[in-house]
């Protein structure tokens, strides 16, 4: 057991009348105090009930927590064991394994023998004990000093590694989505038969229509329409009509009609779909990049254009050089959000938060910070991997003290070529990804200005005007490989120039084919 994030000697409460009467309580009594303190228990830690259950002698009952920040702790199974029994934790093994693993088992001990008698045993770091004084505590207090309490034992038997919720990996979800609340809102507020989510990849953009997609089917969401969430990364190599069966199925799949429509005969068949529900649909489009070489969009677009559906397209730089090619059409006429970077204090209590949690102390706060957003440019995907390293280094050192020095990634850490790869091939013209590749091999020496960069573009032999220029330089901020600070362009993305540095050849290949393609075209 780690000793990191471990508070210091706290005062040890009076025990509180409720937790003395369930110490005592006799088989009779035992339920009724026990209803009693559930209620208390969820009040003290505002949490949402999932179930009570009492058909053991253990009494038992779910939790659902927010604002946590520990991974695994956001539903909690809790054990309230009765003074009565001679082995209280006998059932526990046939429990753990009805139950989702990836959920604890907390055990409320209000009886402080008993308490001092239990083992878990081979139950380590999925069962956590609750001392009588830890459930007085916790229930004398309120708000985060109540989930303060509450986090101590279980930093006390768990480590940091396996408790930070930091993950670079899926979409944020719960607690640790954060900032991105105007698009949030402009997706539930905004009347518009159709958005287009657009930016590079790991910006939060799957992770926004995750929490929207949560908001509707929590009945929060004012649009009445029945929302359909399809991710169709798998349609990248599909024909049309293959394309057309994935994407039905992924609406409704209905035997011998599903697996066999033609492209055709889409349309029609949402069409049936808004007859059969009697209500408008609202279809979530994710990783759209991947059917932009046939009309799936413009079709879906047209259907939620023309008859009071919506459709929201999420993508990156394919689907945005199809939707600008496309202005003419219902696509085109899609409202875009162009992800961008997060606030300094968004991407500050992202980092912050869920360090704060574990029992960690930042120890100079502003200049951490700005280290932060310096290695990280305010993006969540790499705010999260600096957190993920603080915590490892942290738990290494066993130290609860984070400083500075801490946060320098290591090269090596954070480089990640196929990530820099699909980055220039979302550039959506050979002058733009050749302009991308001088601004990646140059931007230490100042190499992000448009002026700038149309000069080192002649002298490359490629005359461009200056429209061609903005053009370029507006999709490679699209694509983070060029900055936008304060109205002014900015060095390109942290991680991808540290990636650069290490792939000359690759860039060097790729501005070859460029070049060799724009001089074919006369430039």
């Amino acid at each position: 057991m780690s000793g990191l994030g471990a508070s210091g000697a706290a005062a040890v409460p009076a025990l509180q009348p409720l937790v003395i009467g369930l110490a005592s309580a006799n088989p009779g009594v035992f339920p009724t105090l026990a209803r009693q303190f559930v209620h208390k228990w969820a009040s003290a830690l505002s949490g949402e009930f999932r179930n009570v259950e009492s058909d053991t002698p253990l009494f038992r009952f779910t939790l659902q927590l927010s604002g946590l920040y520990m991974r695994g702790f956001e539903e909690i199974y809790f054990l309230l064991v009765p003074p009565f029994l001679q082995t209280p934790l006998s059932s526990l093994p046939a429990l753990l394994e009805q139950t989702d693993a990836s959920h604890p088992f907390i055990v409320l001990c209000p009886h402080r023998q008993q308490y001092a008698s239990l083992s878990i045993g081979s139950f380590h770091g999925r069962v956590i004990i609750f001392s009588p004084e830890i459930i007085s505590e916790i229930l004398s207090s309120n708000g985060s000093r109540s989930r303060e309490a509450f986090r101590r034992p279980i930093r006390n038997q768990i480590d940091a590694i396996r408790l930070h919720p930091f993950n670079t990996t899926q979409p944020a979800t719960g607690e640790m989505f954060f900032g991105r609340q105007e698009e949030l809102n402009m997706l539930q507020t905004n009347e518009a038969a159709g958005f287009l989510i657009t930016g590079p990849s790991r910006t939060g953009k799957t992770s926004l229509v995750q929490q929207y997609l949560q908001i509707c089917r929590r009945g929060k969401n004012p649009h009445t329409r029945n929302v359909f969430y399809l991710d169709l990364q798998v349609c990248a190599h599909l024909d049309e009509d293959r394309i057309a069966r994935v994407f039905a199925m992924g609406i409704r799949d209905v035997p011998g009609i599903t697996d066999r429509i033609q492209f055709s005969e889409l349309r029609s068949f949402l069409c049936s779909i808004v007859h059969k529900v009697k209500e408008p649909l609202e279809i979530i489009i994710d990783e759209a990049d991947a059917v932009c070489h046939t009309d799936l969009l413009l079709t879906v677009a047209e259907f939620a254009v023309s008859s009071g559906n919506r459709v929201i397209v999420v993508g990156r730089g394919a689907v945005r050089q199809f939707w600008r090619k496309h202005q003419a059409s219902s696509f085109g006429r899609l409202h875009e959000i162009r992800f961008q970077a997060l606030s300094a204090d968004e991407a500050w209590q992202l980092f912050l938060r869920p360090i704060e949690a574990l029992g960690l102390r930042v120890e100079t706060p502003e200049e951490t910070k700005q280290t932060l957003l310096r290695y990280t440019s305010r993006n969540p995907h790499l705010v999260q991997g600096c957190a993920q390293l603080v915590v490892r280094q942290a738990s290494t050192t066993n130290t609860c003290t984070i400083t500075p020095s801490m946060l320098a990634p290591t090269d090596e850490s954070f480089r990640d070529f196929s990530l820099l790869r699909t980055q220039l091939e979302d550039v959506h013209s050979d002058l733009a990804r050749f302009a991308a590749v001088e601004v990646l091999k140059h931007s230490q020496e100042g190499l992000q200005v448009p002026t700038l960069i149309r000069a080192a573009l002649c002298e490359r032999g490629l005359a461009c005007t200056m429209t061609e220029i903005y053009d370029a330089c507006d999709d490679l901020v699209v694509n983070w490989l060029l900055g936008w600070e304060h109205a002014n362009y900015a060095p390109p993305r942290w991680d991808l120039f540290k990636t650069a540095q290490h792939h000359r050849d690759y860039l060097d290949g790729v501005q070859r084919e460029c070049l060799e393609r724009l001089k074919a075209r006369g430039r």
